[in-house]
C-alpha cells in the first residue's frame, strides 16, 4: 500500500501513487480511492478535505489533491520569491491546430480499446495526467485562449494574505490565514487544536451572559438556526362559567397585588434537571408512548399498588375508575357530590362524574418516597388505566414529567426522586385502548342502525305487510291479464299479456 513520507510533499505523493496506481490492474475505482486517502499523511490539509468531501470518482479525487498540492507549493515558497512553476506554468505551449476534420477523429482513435476508468473525465479533460507524467496535455471542457496565459481570478497567496477564513464570522478575522496558529499548526503536522469546553465547564465561561454577543449570535446562527420572526399571532381562548361565584373568584385570583414578601410553593427548593445520565439504553421513537406509572394509592384502611396510572398534563382533573374505587373498598356513600362535567373521555360526549374522593397517593421506595393528598373525580366508565393524574396531581407533587426518556422527577425528603415508565406496559396500555375505542364506536354505529330500524318500523303503520305468505309465489299476476297460446298443439306453452291487448 502506497503511504505518504512523513516530509513527502502532496506532489511527490500524488506522482508516486499515480504510477502505483498505473502499474496495477483490475482495481476496482472505489477501492484505489481509498486507497489513496488511507495513505494520505495524517492532519494534513488534503486528507481533512478528502475525508470530509468523500470523492466518488477519480476524477473528483485527482482534482482536490491537484489543488492542495498547487497549494502546498505556493505555501512552501519564501517570502520575496517568485512562486514556484504551478502544473499549468509547466504546461507545453499550446500545440498548433490539428489539420480540419482530424481533432475527433484522433481522439477518438486514443481512447478506443479502453475500460471507462482508464478514459479521462470530460469534465477536466487529460490535464490531471500531468501531475503523474510532468507534461500537460490539450484539452477538456474549458479552453483558455492561446494569446494570453491562463491566471487564476484568486490564488492561493491572496488567500493566504486575506483575512483568516477560520475564525471570521459576521466581523472578518484581525490577522491574516497564514499568521493564523491554526494553519501552522497543521503545516506542521500537530493537526487541529480540540474544541472548547462547554460553557460552565472546566475553563469554560460560568454563563451565556458572559459570552461575546457576536459570538454567541454566530452559535446560534449555526446550532439553532435563524431567530423566526413573528408574523402572525393566533390565540386560543377557553370559557369560563359564567356564574357570579367563579367569575369574582376568578377576578381575585388574576388581580391580586403583589405580596412584599414572596411566597413560594413547597418543594421548589430542589431543582430539577433531565441530561444524558438519565437516558435509557433503548429509546424507541421519543414521545411516542404515554407515561404509565405505578403509584400506591391509600385510603386510610386499604393501600393498593396499581401499575397503570396515567400521567396526563394536558388534563385539568384527576380521574379515579369506578372499578379502582372498587378495588380500593370505595363505597358510594362515602363519596362526596360533584358538579364538574368534563370532554374528551367519550367523542362528542360529555361526561359527569358520580362523585369525589380524597386519596393518599405516594410515589417512591421504602428507603425514599413521598406521599400526598389528591382529590379525584370518580367516574364509572370502562378504561384500560386505574386512575388519571392530570395537572392538579403534578403541581401537588411539583412533578417535571420527560416524555422523551420516559421518566418522571419530583421533590423528596432527601432529595429528587426518579420513577422511570416502562415502554411494554405503554403499548399493553395503548393496545387495549385501541380495541376499547373501536367497539364503543361499533356499539354506537349498532345503535344508530337500531335506531333507525325502529324509526322504519313505526313509519310503516298502516301499511301492508312485505312479508310473503306460504305456499305464495314471489310475483303475483294482476287480474286484468289473459293468456295467448303460443302453439295450439301444445296447450301448455303460453304468454301471459294484457287484457287491453290484442292478441296478435
Amino acid at each position: 500500500m502506497c503511504k505518504q513520507g512523513p516530509a513527502e510533499s502532496d506532489r511527490d505523493y500524488l506522482t508516486r501513487w499515480c504510477e502505483m496506481r498505473n502499474s496495477c490492474e483490475d482495481v476496482h475505482e472505489i477501492q484505489a480511492i481509498s486507497f489513496f486517502i488511507a495513505g494520505c499523511r495524517a492532519n494534513t490539509m488534503l486528507c481533512h478535505k478528502l475525508r470530509r468531501s468523500e470523492p466518488k470518482t477519480m476524477a473528483a479525487l485527482m482534482a482536490i489533491a491537484d489543488k492542495y498540492a498547487l497549494a502546498e507549493e505556493a505555501g512552501q515558497t519564501p517570502a520575496g520569491e517568485p512562486p514556484t512553476a504551478t502544473r499549468r506554468d509547466r504546461a507545453e505551449p499550446a500545440k498548433s491546430k490539428p489539420a480540419e476534420g482530424s481533432s475527433h477523429g484522433n481522439r477518438r482513435d486514443n481512447y478506443r480499446g479502453k475500460r471507462n476508468s482508464d478514459q479521462p473525465d470530460r469534465r477536466y479533460g487529460t490535464a490531471h495526467v500531468a501531475a503523474v507524467s510532468d507534461h500537460a496535455a490539450a484539452g477538456g471542457s474549458r479552453r483558455q485562449k492561446q494569446d494570453r496565459p491562463w491566471r487564476p481570478k484568486f490564488t492561493f497567496e491572496e488567500m493566504f494574505d486575506s483575512p483568516c477564513k477560520y475564525h471570521s464570522g459576521a466581523k472578518p478575522a484581525t490577522h491574516t490565514t497564514r499568521e493564523c496558529s491554526w494553519t501552522k499548526r497543521l503545516i506542521s503536522g500537530q493537526g487541529l487544536p480540540p474544541p472548547p469546553p462547554p460553557a460552565g465547564g472546566p475553563g469554560g465561561q460560568a454563563s451565556g451572559e458572559n459570552a461575546n454577543p457576536d459570538q454567541q449570535h454566530q452559535v446560534n446562527q449555526v446550532h439553532h438556526g435563524p431567530y423566526l420572526a413573528e408574523e402572525a399571532t393566533y390565540i386560543v381562548f377557553t370559557t369560563d362559567p359564567e356564574d357570579k361565584n367563579n367569575q369574582h373568584r376568578r377576578s381575585l385570583e388574576v388581580n391580586t397585588v403583589m405580596p412584599l414578601v414572596p411566597q413560594y410553593l413547597n418543594w421548589s427548593e430542589q431543582a430539577i434537571a433531565f441530561d444524558r445520565r438519565h437516558q435509557p439504553a433503548v429509546l424507541p421513537r421519543p414521545g411516542g408512548y404515554a407515561m404509565v406509572l405505578d403509584p400506591t394509592f391509600g385510603t386510610g384502611e386499604r393501600n393498593v399498588r396499581f401499575s397503570r396510572v396515567l400521567i396526563d398534563g394536558g388534563s385539568s382533573i384527576n380521574i379515579l375508575y369506578s372499578d379502582t374505587a372498587c378495588k380500593l373498598g370505595i363505597q358510594k356513600s362515602q363519596l362526596s357530590t360533584s358538579s364538574t362535567i368534563f370532554h374528551g373521555i367519550m367523542p362528542g360526549h360529555s361526561c359527569q362524574p358520580i362523585g369525589r374522593v380524597r386519596l393518599d397517593v405516594m410515589f417512591g421506595k421504602p428507603e425514599h418516597f413521598r406521599t400526598e393528598n389528591i382529590k379525584f373525580e370518580v367516574v364509572d366508565l370502562v378504561s384500560p388505566y386505574h386512575a388519571l393524574l392530570g395537572r392538579p396531581a403534578l403541581a401537588k407533587f411539583m412533578a417535571v414529567p420527560h416524555y422523551g426518556y420516559l421518566k418522571m422527577k419530583l421533590p423528596g425528603p432527601k432529595g429528587v426522586i426518579t420513577i422511570s415508565g416502562d415502554y411494554r406496559r405503554s403499548t399493553a396500555c395503548a393496545t387495549q385502548s385501541s380495541k376499547m375505542a373501536q367497539t364503543l364506536v361499533i356499539a354506537a354505529e349498532k345503535q344508530q342502525i337500531q335506531d333507525a330500524v325502529a324509526m322504519a318500523k313505526t313509519a310503516q303503520v298502516g301499511m301492508p305487510a312485505a312479508g310473503n305468505p306460504a305456499g305464495m309465489t314471489h310475483f303475483q299476476p294482476a287480474n286484468d291479464t289473459k293468456k295467448i297460446l303460443l302453439d295450439p298443439a301444445q296447450p301448455d306453452k303460453y304468454v301471459t299479456i294484457g287484457a287491453g291487448l290484442d292478441g296478435k
